[in-house]
This record gives structure tokens, C-alpha cells and sequence, in this order.
């Protein structure tokens, strides 16, 4: 059980955070390490999609991916 007072803030705050940096990791992929970096984001995904506002985020990085905007979706 959490403590009483302020939580929240806290919560989202640290949510907001791990989004973005989840998100960078896959808008600006390394090929070393895009497979670990997509299974976290995938694993996280209900903590990192709780507000429309980062479902919005996830939507456009994922649209970004399928159609090789980043330069790591296979083309040559």
C-alpha cells in the first residue's frame, strides 16, 4: 500500500518520464539494442498508455516504425 499524500504526482511524473524515454529509445533507434528496447516498451505498455495523451505518443512512434521513418525498418 502506498503512502498517504501526493503519490500521484510523484506517479505520474515518473510514468511521464519513463514514456518519453521509451519512446526516444525507439524514434531514434540503435540497432544493437532496438530489440531489448521494443520488448521493454511492449512489456510497460499498460504502466506507459495510461492517459490519451500517451497513446497518442505510441501511436505516431509505432506509425513512424512501419513506415521507416527512423531508418531501422529494414531499409537499405
Amino acid at each position: 500500500m502506498r503512502p498517504a499524500g501526493g503519490g500521484a504526482d510523484g506517479t505520474e511524473a515518473t510514468r511521464d518520464r519513463l514514456a518519453a524515454a521509451s519512446l526516444a529509445r525507439l524514434n531514434t533507434p540503435d540497432p544493437e539494442t532496438f530489440p531489448a528496447d521494443a520488448r521493454f516498451a511492449l512489456d510497460a505498455l499498460p504502466a506507459l498508455t495510461t492517459r490519451p495523451d500517451q497513446i497518442k505518443q505510441f501511436r505516431q512512434t509505432i506509425l513512424n516504425l512501419a513506415v521507416g521513418e527512423t531508418g531501422s525498418a529494414g531499409q537499405t
